[in-house]
């Protein structure tokens, strides 16, 4: 079956937020990552993040049926700001 393939970046310390928020809507074919947003020292908010010039961030790299993947979307969207997440998306088809 044909996939939509969600890349959801966020602030890590939403995480278990955005966990318990996919178990809950069903979606249970994703995997998580550790990484870093870059930014501009007036755009970060802890002396911390100033310093490093980085935040710890997390993406979800999400597999959604076609068949779901509206209601989906409109979930996340109504649960969550885009400052919350950035939210993108590919068509995929399963190989083997």
């Amino acid at each position: 079956m044909d996939k939509k393939i969600v890349d959801l970046y966020f602030n890590a310390d939403i995480k278990d937020l955005l966990v318990d928020f996919l178990l809950e809507n069903e979606i249970s074919d994703f995997y998580y990552f550790d990484c870093k947003r870059y930014s501009m020292a007036s755009l970060l908010r802890s002396d911390k993040e100033k310093v490093s010039g980085r935040v710890d961030f997390g993406m979800f790299r999400i597999f959604v049926d076609f068949a779901v993947f509206d209601g989906f979307f409109e979930t996340i969207k109504g649960k969550f700001t885009k400052e919350d997440v950035r939210m993108f998306v590919y068509d995929a088809q399963r190989l083997f």
